[in-house]
Parts: C-alpha cells; structure tokens; sequence
C-alpha cells in the first residue's frame, strides 16, 4: 500500500495540475477548479500504483474517494482564505534550480538549495504568498518549531521566491490538504513577532 510519500506526492500532483486543468479558464474561480478535480483526479489516481510504485490494497477505492473529497475541501477552503486578500495561484510545483537556486552565503561559506515551491499565489499589486502543501496533520507546524529550525520549509520558500523575484513577499504558510487547514504558522505574523521582540 501507499507510504507517507507517496501519497504526498499524489496530493501534490492532483494540487498542481487541477488548477492547470484546460477548463480552468480563471484558476480564482474556485467552481472551475472542482468541477476540473473529478477528471483530474482519476487521472493521476490510475496512474499512481505505476508511478508511485504501490500495490493496490483492498481499501485503494476508498482511499482514491478520500483523496479526492480532501482536496476538494482544501480547493474550497483555499479559495474562501484567497479571496478575502485578493490572492490568486499562479504557480505550482514552481522550481528554483541552478543559475536560479536559493544562495545563502554566510561569509566563509555558502549554501545553494534547490527545490520546488508547491504554490505561489499573488495579489493584483503585486504581493506574493507561498505555500507548501502537508498531509500530516497541523500540530507541530509552530512558530517555536521555526524558531527551532524543525520546520524551515516556508522561510527558505520565501528567500526562494524574493530571489526569484516573484513580487512582494507578503505571507507563506504550510496548508494541511487532509485536514483543509493553515498551519498556526503564518511568515507574516511571525516576522510581526520578530519585529517585535
């Protein structure tokens, strides 16, 4: 049956090409975007054994509905949160690799990070929000594990994204598909913390 993996990875791919579905005319409007799922859904769902490597166990029906009804929740509640800034994705799966990789010099050395953002959505002035898609559930996901340097995905997400030049870097969260929840982290209220202290 399916690892943790491989069904991330299979979040992943309904994530990204539902909203690059050729009847997504306006990936803002969210009714487009589920009534593309089913079809991309399937897709991607009877190729995945192959893909992913997998046996196909007993519960494999169920666990494709499943799939399917927890992105369709996370679709709307993306769009519910999107729409009260003005947020619209216009980037998935979007890569930041060399002569474009994410450089963190510090001095004697530098680091270079490759990697994909899950999605990048912006406003029409111009601010930029990066999220990165989690199947496992919320808790954990904190500004002390942040702090702690457990869960840096967001931050080196968003010096991947200002490098790139992408817009005004306004937000990043980590957004839990199964649960159709953001993180309690937020960038932008952690930085306000920061600021703060």
């Amino acid at each position: 049956g399916l690892d943790a993996r491989q069904l991330g990875n299979i979040y992943h791919r309904i994530l990204e090409q539902v909203y690059q579905d050729a009847s997504v005319r306006d990936p803002a409007r969210v009714e487009q975007v589920v009534a593309a799922l089913p079809e991309v859904a399937k897709r991607v769902l009877d190729q995945a054994p192959q893909e992913e490597v997998f046996r196909e166990t007993a519960w494999w029906k169920q666990t494709r509905e499943e799939i399917e009804e927890n992105v369709r929740r996370s679709l709307e509640a993306l769009s519910d949160s999107s729409a009260e800034e003005g947020f619209v994705p216009i980037l998935h799966e979007y890569g930041f690799f060399e002569p474009q990789e994410l450089r963190i010099d510090t001095g004697d050395d530098c680091l270079r990070l490759h990697g994909l953002i899950d999605r990048v959505d912006r406003t029409p002035g111009g601010r930029v929000r990066v999220i990165d898609y989690k199947t496992a559930g919320p808790s954990g996901y904190s500004n002390k594990a942040v702090a702690e340097g457990e869960k840096i995905q967001i931050p080196l997400y968003a010096l991947a994204a200002k490098g790139l030049g992408l817009g005004e870097l306004w937000d990043g969260f980590y957004w839990h598909v199964r649960h159709a929840v953001p993180s309690g982290f937020s960038l932008r209220s952690y930085i306000k913390t920061y600021d703060e202290d």
